[in-house]
């Protein structure tokens, strides 16, 4: 909006250099200058008197109105419209910055309306999708405790998965680690009824796996479990795009 409007600014002061010239005895057709001096004429003489603010807010009521796209969603075109984006972990710091726990490192996951997509608030945008998934068991390897980085090695899925599900029993309904969830929204889908095992760090204790719902510097061995191979099995629903 801004370059737009210093574009316009600019081109009327032009048009106010132009149109001051000099003339003769003949009557000519108004020139190109003539006339666009006379349709901003108003802006011009607001410029010209110092009210900036009138002149921008003339300027802006002279832009096209936004016109808006009726989009069908579907499975195909899904991620065409939204990014999937992964939870942050919870850093806490000391006084002096250093980090001293890492919060339910869980790689929850969401989908966002990409950032160059704004929706008609006037409009029912509600869309409904399914979401397929399942989970890499892989060791933490390394944690930056500067930086929060946390590295992580190959997965160790087939080795430890069973002995994890066994012990999430009695807590937990979920038997395995494949997500299957459906969830609706607009500019955000997200949901929190993924699989209870996929929370979390476990590590082996007392030959026992628990789960961990911090890392720190004197404790943060184990595994996390990771979600991977996320398809959209089906979407349902209009999005109205204000085209900007």
């Amino acid at each position: 909006m801004k370059k737009y409007i210093a574009f316009l600014i600019t081109i009327i002061m032009a048009v106010s250099v132009i149109s001051c010239g000099g003339s003769n005895n003949k009557e000519p057709e108004p020139s190109v200058g003539d006339q666009m001096y006379e349709k901003y004429k108003s802006i011009i003489d607001k410029l010209e008197g110092e009210n900036y603010d009138g002149a921008i807010e003339e300027i802006q009521a002279m832009k096209p109105a936004p016109t808006v796209q009726e989009v069908e969603i579907t499975a195909d075109n899904f991620f065409d419209y939204y990014d999937i984006v992964y939870d942050e972990n919870n850093i806490e710091r000391d006084s002096d910055g250093k980090i001293t726990e890492i919060k339910k490192w869980d790689n929850n996951f969401r989908f966002i309306l990409k950032d160059k997509y704004s929706l008609d608030p006037d409009k029912d945008n509600k869309i409904v999708i399914g979401v397929t998934g399942d989970y890499d068991l892989k060791k933490i390897e390394e944690v930056d405790f500067q930086t929060g980085e946390i590295t992580l090695g190959e997965d160790a899925f087939d080795e430890y998965k069973d002995e994890i599900i066994e012990s999430a029993k009695g807590w937990t309904d979920e038997d395995s680690t494949t997500l299957s969830v459906s969830c609706e929204g607009s500019m955000e889908l997200s949901f929190n009824n993924t699989p209870k095992v996929s929370g979390a760090r476990w590590k082996k204790d007392e030959d026992r796996w628990r789960q961990y719902y911090e890392i720190t510097p004197d404790d943060y061995e184990g595994y996390v479990f990771v979600p991977v191979d996320i398809q959209i099995t089906r979407a349902e629903g209009t999005l109205h795009i204000v085209n900007k």
